[in-house]
Protein backbone atom coordinates (compact mmCIF):
# COMPACT_ATOMS: atom_id res chain seq x y z
CA UNK A 1 0.00 0.00 0.00
CA UNK A 2 2.82 2.27 1.00
CA UNK A 3 4.41 1.84 -2.43
CA UNK A 4 1.46 2.69 -4.42
CA UNK A 5 0.76 6.10 -2.65
CA UNK A 6 4.53 6.63 -3.36
CA UNK A 7 4.03 6.13 -7.04
CA UNK A 8 0.89 8.41 -7.29
CA UNK A 9 2.79 11.17 -5.15
CA UNK A 10 5.32 10.84 -7.82
CA UNK A 11 3.00 10.64 -10.76
CA UNK A 12 1.49 14.43 -9.10
CA UNK A 13 4.56 16.05 -8.65
CA UNK A 14 5.21 14.93 -12.70
CA UNK A 15 2.05 16.94 -14.08
CA UNK A 16 0.79 20.11 -13.23
CA UNK A 17 -2.57 19.30 -14.27
CA UNK A 18 -4.44 15.76 -15.63
CA UNK A 19 -7.16 14.92 -17.89
CA UNK A 20 -8.49 12.27 -20.12
CA UNK A 21 -7.75 14.31 -22.84
CA UNK A 22 -5.32 17.19 -21.75
CA UNK A 23 -1.95 17.06 -19.78
CA UNK A 24 0.46 19.54 -18.44
CA UNK A 25 4.09 18.14 -17.79
CA UNK A 26 5.60 19.98 -15.15
CA UNK A 27 8.41 22.41 -15.21
CA UNK A 28 10.81 20.65 -13.64
CA UNK A 29 10.58 17.34 -15.41
CA UNK A 30 13.55 17.14 -17.69
CA UNK A 31 12.39 13.23 -18.74
CA UNK A 32 9.61 12.15 -19.61
CA UNK A 33 9.86 8.23 -18.69
CA UNK A 34 9.65 4.98 -20.40
CA UNK A 35 5.75 4.45 -21.92
CA UNK A 36 4.78 7.50 -19.43
CA UNK A 37 1.27 8.12 -21.46
CA UNK A 38 1.40 4.83 -23.58
CA UNK A 39 -2.35 3.67 -24.75
CA UNK A 40 -4.27 6.60 -23.80
CA UNK A 41 -6.00 6.88 -26.26
CA UNK A 42 -8.28 10.11 -25.33
CA UNK A 43 -5.01 12.19 -24.78
CA UNK A 44 -5.97 14.61 -27.18
CA UNK A 45 -3.16 17.00 -26.37
CA UNK A 46 0.11 17.52 -24.30
CA UNK A 47 2.17 20.59 -23.11
CA UNK A 48 5.76 19.53 -22.40
CA UNK A 49 8.28 22.15 -20.33
CA UNK A 50 10.92 24.56 -21.75
CA UNK A 51 13.90 22.36 -19.88
CA UNK A 52 12.71 18.75 -21.33
CA UNK A 53 15.67 16.99 -22.26
CA UNK A 54 15.06 13.89 -22.84
CA UNK A 55 11.81 11.77 -24.20
CA UNK A 56 12.18 8.21 -23.04
CA UNK A 57 10.78 4.69 -25.53
CA UNK A 58 7.24 4.45 -26.24
CA UNK A 59 6.10 7.70 -23.92
CA UNK A 60 3.41 8.51 -26.15
CA UNK A 61 3.15 5.14 -27.64
CA UNK A 62 -0.45 4.54 -28.67
CA UNK A 63 -1.96 7.52 -28.00
CA UNK A 64 -4.75 7.39 -30.97
CA UNK A 65 -6.33 10.81 -30.41
CA UNK A 66 -2.76 12.61 -29.72
CA UNK A 67 -3.21 15.63 -31.77
CA UNK A 68 -1.55 18.91 -30.49
CA UNK A 69 2.14 18.26 -28.76
CA UNK A 70 5.22 20.68 -29.49
CA UNK A 71 8.98 19.13 -28.83
CA UNK A 72 10.57 22.04 -27.00
CA UNK A 73 14.08 22.90 -28.64
CA UNK A 74 15.57 21.57 -24.79
CA UNK A 75 15.36 18.02 -26.24
CA UNK A 76 18.18 15.98 -27.43
CA UNK A 77 17.03 12.29 -27.20
CA UNK A 78 13.57 10.80 -28.78
CA UNK A 79 13.14 7.40 -27.64
CA UNK A 80 12.21 4.29 -29.61
CA UNK A 81 8.88 4.33 -30.72
CA UNK A 82 8.29 7.42 -29.15
CA UNK A 83 5.28 8.56 -30.64
CA UNK A 84 4.56 4.90 -32.83
CA UNK A 85 0.78 4.67 -33.49
CA UNK A 86 -0.45 8.06 -32.78
CA UNK A 87 -2.67 7.77 -35.57
CA UNK A 88 -4.39 11.39 -35.46
CA UNK A 89 -0.83 13.06 -35.28
CA UNK A 90 -0.49 15.52 -38.12
CA UNK A 91 2.48 17.71 -37.90
CA UNK A 92 5.68 17.51 -35.90
CA UNK A 93 8.35 19.70 -36.19
CA UNK A 94 11.71 18.26 -34.50
CA UNK A 95 13.99 20.36 -32.96
CA UNK A 96 17.88 21.26 -33.83
CA UNK A 97 20.68 19.14 -31.81
CA UNK A 98 18.86 15.87 -31.86
CA UNK A 99 21.30 13.57 -34.40
CA UNK A 100 19.07 10.64 -34.72
CA UNK A 101 15.33 9.63 -35.32
CA UNK A 102 15.23 6.27 -33.22
CA UNK A 103 13.36 2.68 -34.29
CA UNK A 104 10.06 3.33 -35.13
CA UNK A 105 10.14 7.04 -33.49
CA UNK A 106 6.54 7.78 -35.80
CA UNK A 107 5.69 4.16 -37.32
CA UNK A 108 2.18 3.88 -38.50
CA UNK A 109 0.84 7.56 -38.01
CA UNK A 110 -1.54 7.43 -40.30
CA UNK A 111 -2.20 10.85 -40.61
CA UNK A 112 1.26 12.51 -40.21
CA UNK A 113 1.46 14.56 -43.03
CA UNK A 114 4.85 16.66 -42.53
CA UNK A 115 7.84 16.36 -40.27
CA UNK A 116 10.67 19.00 -40.13
CA UNK A 117 13.74 17.49 -39.84
CA UNK A 118 16.92 19.51 -38.35
CA UNK A 119 19.74 19.66 -39.95
CA UNK A 120 21.74 18.19 -37.26
CA UNK A 121 20.49 14.72 -38.00
CA UNK A 122 22.45 12.22 -39.23
CA UNK A 123 21.09 8.99 -38.95
CA UNK A 124 17.26 7.46 -39.94
CA UNK A 125 17.16 4.18 -38.17
CA UNK A 126 14.93 1.23 -39.01
CA UNK A 127 11.06 1.54 -39.16
CA UNK A 128 11.55 5.40 -38.57
CA UNK A 129 8.62 6.38 -40.24
CA UNK A 130 6.72 3.09 -42.28
CA UNK A 131 3.39 3.58 -42.81
CA UNK A 132 2.76 6.79 -42.66
CA UNK A 133 0.94 6.88 -45.87
CA UNK A 134 0.43 10.69 -45.71
CA UNK A 135 3.64 11.83 -44.84
CA UNK A 136 5.70 14.22 -47.81
CA UNK A 137 9.12 14.97 -46.15
CA UNK A 138 12.83 16.26 -46.88
CA UNK A 139 15.72 14.78 -45.50
CA UNK A 140 18.31 16.53 -43.95
CA UNK A 141 21.38 17.44 -45.49
CA UNK A 142 23.97 15.94 -43.24
CA UNK A 143 22.01 12.41 -43.50
CA UNK A 144 24.76 9.86 -43.64
CA UNK A 145 22.44 6.45 -43.13
CA UNK A 146 18.70 5.55 -43.28
CA UNK A 147 17.73 2.31 -42.11
CA UNK A 148 15.81 -0.64 -42.81
CA UNK A 149 12.12 -0.27 -43.93
CA UNK A 150 12.60 3.72 -42.96
CA UNK A 151 10.05 4.99 -44.98
CA UNK A 152 8.35 1.70 -45.93
CA UNK A 153 4.26 2.30 -47.10
CA UNK A 154 4.97 6.26 -47.06
CA UNK A 155 2.34 6.13 -50.43
CA UNK A 156 2.19 10.12 -50.30
CA UNK A 157 5.97 10.81 -51.10
CA UNK A 158 6.05 11.45 -54.67
CA UNK A 159 10.06 13.04 -54.98
CA UNK A 160 12.69 12.32 -52.58
CA UNK A 161 16.15 14.14 -52.86
CA UNK A 162 18.94 11.82 -50.97
CA UNK A 163 21.68 14.27 -50.07
CA UNK A 164 25.15 13.60 -51.32
CA UNK A 165 26.35 12.17 -47.31
CA UNK A 166 24.33 9.43 -47.34
CA UNK A 167 26.91 6.05 -47.59
CA UNK A 168 24.11 3.34 -47.33
CA UNK A 169 20.36 2.81 -47.94
CA UNK A 170 19.01 0.02 -45.62
CA UNK A 171 16.36 -3.01 -46.86
CA UNK A 172 13.05 -1.90 -48.21
CA UNK A 173 13.99 1.74 -47.44
CA UNK A 174 11.53 2.91 -49.60
CA UNK A 175 9.15 -0.02 -49.93
CA UNK A 176 5.68 0.03 -51.43
CA UNK A 177 5.97 3.79 -51.63
CA UNK A 178 3.61 3.84 -54.68
CA UNK A 179 3.07 6.99 -55.36
CA UNK A 180 7.40 7.91 -55.64
CA UNK A 181 7.94 8.84 -58.95
CA UNK A 182 11.58 10.23 -58.98
CA UNK A 183 14.41 9.45 -56.66
CA UNK A 184 17.41 11.32 -57.42
CA UNK A 185 20.71 10.03 -56.40
CA UNK A 186 23.68 12.13 -56.62
CA UNK A 187 25.62 10.88 -59.59
CA UNK A 188 28.47 12.70 -59.41
CA UNK A 189 31.51 12.81 -57.46
CA UNK A 190 30.42 14.38 -54.49
CA UNK A 191 28.07 11.03 -53.92
CA UNK A 192 29.09 9.03 -50.83
CA UNK A 193 27.02 6.04 -51.44
CA UNK A 194 28.41 2.84 -51.54
CA UNK A 195 25.69 0.15 -49.85
CA UNK A 196 22.39 0.14 -51.33
CA UNK A 197 20.51 -2.74 -49.89
CA UNK A 198 18.21 -5.04 -50.71
CA UNK A 199 13.97 -4.53 -52.38
CA UNK A 200 14.95 -0.56 -51.52
CA UNK A 201 12.14 0.16 -54.02
CA UNK A 202 10.10 -2.79 -53.98
CA UNK A 203 6.73 -2.21 -55.37
CA UNK A 204 7.44 1.42 -56.16
CA UNK A 205 4.93 0.94 -59.07
CA UNK A 206 4.85 4.35 -59.86
CA UNK A 207 9.16 5.08 -60.10
CA UNK A 208 9.96 5.75 -63.31
CA UNK A 209 13.03 8.83 -62.56
CA UNK A 210 15.87 7.20 -61.00
CA UNK A 211 20.03 7.28 -61.22
CA UNK A 212 22.49 5.58 -59.92
CA UNK A 213 26.12 6.34 -58.92
CA UNK A 214 28.53 4.35 -60.79
CA UNK A 215 31.49 3.68 -58.39
CA UNK A 216 33.66 1.83 -57.89
CA UNK A 217 33.00 -1.04 -54.81
CA UNK A 218 29.88 -0.23 -54.49
CA UNK A 219 27.18 -2.81 -52.85
CA UNK A 220 24.31 -3.60 -54.29
CA UNK A 221 21.95 -6.07 -52.99
CA UNK A 222 19.19 -8.02 -54.78
CA UNK A 223 16.13 -6.89 -55.44
CA UNK A 224 16.25 -3.33 -55.77
CA UNK A 225 13.73 -2.69 -57.95
CA UNK A 226 11.64 -6.11 -56.82
CA UNK A 227 8.20 -5.27 -58.91
CA UNK A 228 8.47 -2.06 -60.27
CA UNK A 229 8.96 -1.14 -64.08
CA UNK A 230 12.29 -2.13 -64.17
CA UNK A 231 12.02 -5.49 -62.87
CA UNK A 232 11.88 -7.39 -66.01
CA UNK A 233 14.79 -5.65 -67.28
CA UNK A 234 18.02 -7.13 -68.02
CA UNK A 235 21.07 -5.31 -66.57
CA UNK A 236 18.48 -2.67 -64.83
CA UNK A 237 21.53 -1.81 -62.41
CA UNK A 238 24.26 -1.14 -65.08
CA UNK A 239 21.97 0.72 -67.27
CA UNK A 240 20.74 3.27 -64.70
CA UNK A 241 24.78 3.76 -63.67
CA UNK A 242 25.69 4.98 -67.37
CA UNK A 243 21.86 6.26 -67.60
CA UNK A 244 23.35 9.87 -68.50
CA UNK A 245 26.67 8.40 -70.48
CA UNK A 246 25.14 10.21 -73.70
CA UNK A 247 22.92 12.95 -72.11
CA UNK A 248 25.41 15.33 -70.26
CA UNK A 249 22.23 17.94 -70.21
CA UNK A 250 19.96 15.10 -68.93
CA UNK A 251 22.47 14.27 -65.97
CA UNK A 252 22.82 18.56 -65.59
CA UNK A 253 19.26 18.58 -65.18
CA UNK A 254 18.86 15.73 -62.84
CA UNK A 255 21.80 16.49 -60.30
CA UNK A 256 20.21 20.18 -60.24
CA UNK A 257 19.29 19.59 -56.53
CA UNK A 258 22.73 18.64 -55.40
CA UNK A 259 24.53 21.82 -54.98
CA UNK A 260 24.59 22.81 -58.48
CA UNK A 261 23.16 26.91 -58.56
CA UNK A 262 21.72 28.31 -61.37
CA UNK A 263 25.08 30.34 -61.92
CA UNK A 264 26.77 26.67 -62.03
CA UNK A 265 24.32 25.20 -64.73
CA UNK A 266 24.88 28.30 -66.76
CA UNK A 267 28.63 28.00 -66.76
CA UNK A 268 28.39 24.00 -67.56
CA UNK A 269 25.69 24.19 -69.90
CA UNK A 270 27.59 26.57 -72.18
CA UNK A 271 30.67 24.43 -71.97
CA UNK A 272 28.43 21.81 -73.12
CA UNK A 273 28.17 24.40 -76.51
CA UNK A 274 25.78 22.96 -79.08
CA UNK A 275 24.79 20.16 -77.27
CA UNK A 276 22.03 22.32 -75.80
CA UNK A 277 19.94 22.62 -78.59
CA UNK A 278 19.12 19.04 -79.72
CA UNK A 279 19.62 17.54 -75.92
CA UNK A 280 15.87 19.34 -75.57
CA UNK A 281 14.56 17.37 -77.97
CA UNK A 282 16.15 13.69 -77.10
CA UNK A 283 14.52 11.25 -74.68
CA UNK A 284 16.75 9.58 -72.52
CA UNK A 285 17.33 5.28 -71.93
CA UNK A 286 14.50 5.71 -69.28
CA UNK A 287 12.25 7.87 -72.04
CA UNK A 288 12.92 11.15 -70.14
CA UNK A 289 13.23 14.72 -71.52
CA UNK A 290 15.26 17.64 -69.91
CA UNK A 291 11.50 18.95 -69.16
CA UNK A 292 10.36 15.43 -67.47
CA UNK A 293 13.32 15.27 -65.36
CA UNK A 294 12.58 19.21 -64.08
CA UNK A 295 9.25 18.69 -63.52
CA UNK A 296 9.49 15.28 -61.35
CA UNK A 297 11.80 17.57 -58.85
CA UNK A 298 10.03 19.70 -56.73
CA UNK A 299 13.23 21.82 -56.30
CA UNK A 300 12.88 25.43 -56.53
CA UNK A 301 16.33 25.29 -58.80
CA UNK A 302 14.76 23.92 -61.32
CA UNK A 303 12.82 26.69 -62.14
CA UNK A 304 15.93 28.77 -62.88
CA UNK A 305 16.98 25.97 -65.40
CA UNK A 306 13.96 26.25 -67.01
CA UNK A 307 14.32 29.79 -67.53
CA UNK A 308 17.97 29.31 -68.66
CA UNK A 309 16.99 26.69 -71.26
CA UNK A 310 14.21 29.13 -72.82
CA UNK A 311 16.72 31.81 -72.62
CA UNK A 312 19.26 29.51 -74.97
CA UNK A 313 16.52 27.31 -77.31
CA UNK A 314 14.03 28.55 -79.49
CA UNK A 315 10.51 28.98 -77.84
CA UNK A 316 9.11 27.14 -80.81
CA UNK A 317 11.54 24.03 -79.78
CA UNK A 318 10.63 24.16 -76.22
CA UNK A 319 6.66 24.04 -76.87
CA UNK A 320 7.56 21.68 -79.50
CA UNK A 321 9.61 19.52 -77.21
CA UNK A 322 7.33 19.75 -74.13
CA UNK A 323 4.62 18.17 -76.07
CA UNK A 324 7.02 14.98 -75.89
CA UNK A 325 5.60 12.57 -74.10
CA UNK A 326 7.60 9.53 -71.62
CA UNK A 327 7.48 6.00 -72.43
CA UNK A 328 4.00 5.55 -70.38
CA UNK A 329 2.65 8.27 -72.56
CA UNK A 330 2.94 11.15 -70.06
CA UNK A 331 3.75 14.78 -70.78
CA UNK A 332 5.75 16.62 -68.73
CA UNK A 333 3.00 19.26 -67.23
CA UNK A 334 1.62 16.27 -65.77
CA UNK A 335 4.47 15.98 -63.26
CA UNK A 336 4.49 19.66 -62.50
CA UNK A 337 0.37 19.92 -62.17
CA UNK A 338 -0.85 16.56 -60.50
CA UNK A 339 2.65 16.85 -57.65
CA UNK A 340 2.22 16.95 -54.24
CA UNK A 341 1.23 20.54 -53.83
CA UNK A 342 4.57 22.42 -54.06
CA UNK A 343 4.78 25.98 -54.97
CA UNK A 344 7.85 25.19 -57.18
CA UNK A 345 5.78 22.53 -59.01
CA UNK A 346 3.09 24.79 -59.86
CA UNK A 347 5.15 28.04 -60.76
CA UNK A 348 7.12 25.53 -63.53
CA UNK A 349 3.92 24.27 -64.55
CA UNK A 350 2.57 27.35 -65.25
CA UNK A 351 5.76 28.45 -67.36
CA UNK A 352 5.00 25.03 -69.35
CA UNK A 353 1.68 25.50 -70.30
CA UNK A 354 2.78 29.45 -71.72
CA UNK A 355 5.57 28.02 -73.98
CA UNK A 356 3.43 24.70 -74.50
CA UNK A 357 0.56 27.31 -76.03
CA UNK A 358 2.72 30.27 -77.13
CA UNK A 359 1.80 29.43 -80.83
CA UNK A 360 -1.57 30.08 -81.07
CA UNK A 361 -3.78 26.81 -81.99
CA UNK A 362 -5.83 27.40 -85.27
CA UNK A 363 -9.74 26.87 -85.35
CA UNK A 364 -9.37 23.85 -87.03
CA UNK A 365 -6.23 22.31 -85.24
CA UNK A 366 -8.12 23.22 -81.76
CA UNK A 367 -11.40 21.45 -83.22
CA UNK A 368 -9.21 18.84 -84.76
CA UNK A 369 -7.35 18.11 -81.29
CA UNK A 370 -11.29 18.04 -79.46
CA UNK A 371 -13.02 15.99 -81.54
CA UNK A 372 -9.81 13.06 -80.75
CA UNK A 373 -9.80 14.39 -77.58
CA UNK A 374 -13.78 13.24 -77.19
CA UNK A 375 -12.80 9.78 -79.01
CA UNK A 376 -10.04 8.96 -77.11
CA UNK A 377 -12.98 9.83 -73.76
CA UNK A 378 -15.90 7.59 -75.30
CA UNK A 379 -12.97 5.17 -76.42
CA UNK A 380 -12.10 4.49 -72.62
CA UNK A 381 -15.37 4.63 -71.24
CA UNK A 382 -15.10 7.09 -68.67
CA UNK A 383 -17.70 9.28 -67.19
CA UNK A 384 -18.09 11.70 -69.88
CA UNK A 385 -19.96 12.51 -72.86
CA UNK A 386 -20.09 15.15 -75.91
CA UNK A 387 -22.30 17.61 -74.36
CA UNK A 388 -20.28 17.68 -70.64
CA UNK A 389 -16.61 18.51 -72.71
CA UNK A 390 -18.61 21.21 -74.71
CA UNK A 391 -19.89 22.44 -71.50
CA UNK A 392 -16.89 22.92 -70.38
CA UNK A 393 -15.53 24.82 -73.50
CA UNK A 394 -18.59 26.97 -73.35
CA UNK A 395 -18.21 27.88 -69.63
CA UNK A 396 -14.19 28.68 -70.28
CA UNK A 397 -12.77 29.41 -73.66
CA UNK A 398 -13.54 33.05 -74.18
CA UNK A 399 -10.46 33.73 -76.25
CA UNK A 400 -8.17 31.42 -78.37
CA UNK A 401 -5.34 30.57 -75.97
CA UNK A 402 -7.53 29.97 -72.92
CA UNK A 403 -9.09 26.97 -75.36
CA UNK A 404 -6.01 25.67 -75.60
CA UNK A 405 -5.48 25.85 -72.50
CA UNK A 406 -8.91 23.89 -71.33
CA UNK A 407 -8.11 21.69 -74.01
CA UNK A 408 -4.49 20.83 -72.62
CA UNK A 409 -5.82 20.40 -69.16
CA UNK A 410 -9.04 18.03 -70.43
CA UNK A 411 -6.33 15.49 -71.78
CA UNK A 412 -4.07 15.69 -68.64
CA UNK A 413 -7.30 15.05 -66.52
CA UNK A 414 -7.93 12.08 -68.96
CA UNK A 415 -4.21 11.53 -68.14
CA UNK A 416 -4.62 11.69 -64.35
CA UNK A 417 -7.34 9.74 -64.15
CA UNK A 418 -5.40 7.08 -66.29
CA UNK A 419 -2.29 7.32 -64.30
CA UNK A 420 -3.81 7.08 -60.87
CA UNK A 421 -6.36 4.04 -61.92
CA UNK A 422 -9.11 5.79 -61.29
CA UNK A 423 -13.11 5.87 -62.80
CA UNK A 424 -15.49 8.26 -61.25
CA UNK A 425 -17.60 4.89 -60.68
CA UNK A 426 -14.87 3.75 -58.05
CA UNK A 427 -15.11 6.94 -56.54
CA UNK A 428 -18.18 7.63 -55.32
CA UNK A 429 -21.41 5.46 -54.40
CA UNK A 430 -23.89 8.39 -55.78
CA UNK A 431 -25.74 6.07 -58.76
CA UNK A 432 -26.64 8.11 -61.98
CA UNK A 433 -29.12 8.62 -63.43
CA UNK A 434 -30.22 5.70 -65.73
CA UNK A 435 -31.32 6.15 -69.58
CA UNK A 436 -34.32 5.87 -68.98
CA UNK A 437 -34.46 7.78 -66.40
CA UNK A 438 -32.49 10.61 -68.66
CA UNK A 439 -35.62 9.81 -70.95
CA UNK A 440 -38.34 10.27 -68.79
CA UNK A 441 -37.01 13.41 -67.07
CA UNK A 442 -36.36 15.24 -70.54
CA UNK A 443 -40.42 14.23 -71.43
CA UNK A 444 -41.70 15.46 -68.57
CA UNK A 445 -39.66 18.74 -69.20
CA UNK A 446 -40.35 18.78 -72.64
CA UNK A 447 -44.55 18.32 -71.60
CA UNK A 448 -43.63 21.38 -69.89
CA UNK A 449 -42.31 23.62 -72.27
CA UNK A 450 -44.68 26.45 -73.29
CA UNK A 451 -42.28 29.10 -74.26
CA UNK A 452 -40.26 29.70 -77.77
CA UNK A 453 -37.59 27.94 -79.45
CA UNK A 454 -34.94 30.01 -77.20
CA UNK A 455 -36.56 28.70 -73.75
CA UNK A 456 -36.31 24.86 -75.13
CA UNK A 457 -32.18 25.58 -75.69
CA UNK A 458 -31.99 27.25 -72.90
CA UNK A 459 -33.93 23.62 -70.88
CA UNK A 460 -31.74 21.80 -73.12
CA UNK A 461 -28.59 23.57 -71.65
CA UNK A 462 -29.56 23.14 -67.89
CA UNK A 463 -29.96 19.27 -68.75
CA UNK A 464 -26.46 19.13 -69.38
CA UNK A 465 -25.50 21.21 -66.43
CA UNK A 466 -27.77 19.06 -64.61
CA UNK A 467 -25.91 16.08 -66.02
CA UNK A 468 -22.60 17.89 -65.56
CA UNK A 469 -23.53 18.60 -61.13
CA UNK A 470 -24.61 14.61 -61.40
CA UNK A 471 -21.27 13.78 -62.35
CA UNK A 472 -19.39 16.45 -60.22
CA UNK A 473 -20.93 14.51 -57.08
CA UNK A 474 -19.85 11.37 -58.05
CA UNK A 475 -16.87 12.19 -57.40
CA UNK A 476 -14.99 14.52 -59.90
CA UNK A 477 -15.50 18.01 -58.08
CA UNK A 478 -12.12 18.24 -56.75
CA UNK A 479 -10.52 17.77 -60.02
CA UNK A 480 -12.84 20.68 -62.08
CA UNK A 481 -11.62 22.86 -59.51
CA UNK A 482 -7.77 21.91 -59.66
CA UNK A 483 -8.62 22.46 -63.59
CA UNK A 484 -10.86 25.78 -62.80
CA UNK A 485 -7.81 27.21 -60.09
CA UNK A 486 -4.88 26.40 -62.58
CA UNK A 487 -6.52 28.45 -65.46
CA UNK A 488 -6.92 31.10 -63.41
CA UNK A 489 -3.12 31.05 -62.60
CA UNK A 490 -2.29 30.98 -65.91
CA UNK A 491 -4.24 33.69 -67.76
CA UNK A 492 -2.65 36.71 -66.02
CA UNK A 493 0.89 35.76 -66.79
CA UNK A 494 -0.83 35.04 -70.81
CA UNK A 495 -2.18 38.68 -70.76
CA UNK A 496 1.02 39.90 -69.33
CA UNK A 497 2.56 38.24 -72.35
CA UNK A 498 0.08 39.39 -75.09
CA UNK A 499 0.99 42.90 -73.49
CA UNK A 500 4.80 42.80 -73.97
CA UNK A 501 4.25 41.53 -77.27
Amino acid sequence: MNNRASSKAEKDESLESESAEHVVVARHVQSIATAKFQGRSLLTTVELPVGLQEIQKKAFNHCLSLVDISIPSSVQVIGKKAFSDCYALEEMNIPEGIAVISSGTFASCGMLRTVQLPTTVVRISSDAFSYCAKLTIQLPPKLTRIGNRAFLGCSRIQTLLIPSTVVSLGDSTFASCTGLKSIEVCTTRKSALTEIGGYVFSKCQSLINVAIPNKKGMEIYAFVFHNTRFNDERDVIKKLQNRFKRFPVHRLCYNQGHGLTSNDFDNRAMYQGKRINPSVAMRDDLGLTVFHILALSEKASSIAIYDFLKRSVRVDTIGRCLWLKDNDGNLALAYSIFSTESPHSQSLARSMTSSMIAPRLSRSTLEQSKNELLQRIRDETMSFDYEVVNEIFHQLSMIERKESIILLLLALWKQKMHMDGLRFSNRSSVERPSKRQKVSVIQEEDNKVTGSQEQSKQEERQSSLDRWNCYLRAGADDMISSVLSFVGQVEPELQLQSEEA
